[in-house]
């Protein structure tokens, strides 16, 4: 159950790090898998990280929209180096422009509202709950 703050405002739940892993396995396919990772790996915002391209992977990890109205225009996230290894595997051959999550089956790039849909769909078939309803 989740703490109460002074207002009356639950704190949020983070999911375990078994929940994830639990996530992961219940994606549909590995593009959703991927989104999965790359949100839990970075922390980002479902809207940065549907804007990664390829080309914004460096040597040590990955350059990031920032969508904060304050800061520089692009973060960068530091990653493990395991996941580094399975990012630029994923990526290998794609063209430097594309989104690393991919596109959708008719081409479109992903939006935020179907990453959303993906994730929550996820959670669903493992019934973990949405913690912002």
């Amino acid at each position: 159950m989740a703490a109460k703050r002074r207002q009356g405002k639950l704190l949020p739940i983070y999911p375990s790090r078994s929940e994830v892993y639990r996530l992961i396995a219940a994606c549909a396919n590995d593009r959703d898998a991927m989104l999965v990772k790359l949100l839990w790996n970075t922390g980002g915002r479902v809207s940065e990280v549907i804007q990664v391209r390829v080309g914004d992977i460096t040597r040590a990890g990955l350059r990031m929209p920032n969508l904060k109205q304050h800061g520089p225009a692009q973060k960068h996230v530091f990653l493990s180096p395991d996941f580094l290894v399975e990012r630029r595997a994923w990526c290998a051959g794609k063209p430097l422009e594309d989104p690393i999550v991919g596109r959708l089956n008719d081409g479109r790039p992903m939006s935020r509202v179907r990453a959303w849909q993906i994730v929550k769909k996820a959670g669903a078939d493992l019934a973990i709950r949405n913690n912002q309803d």
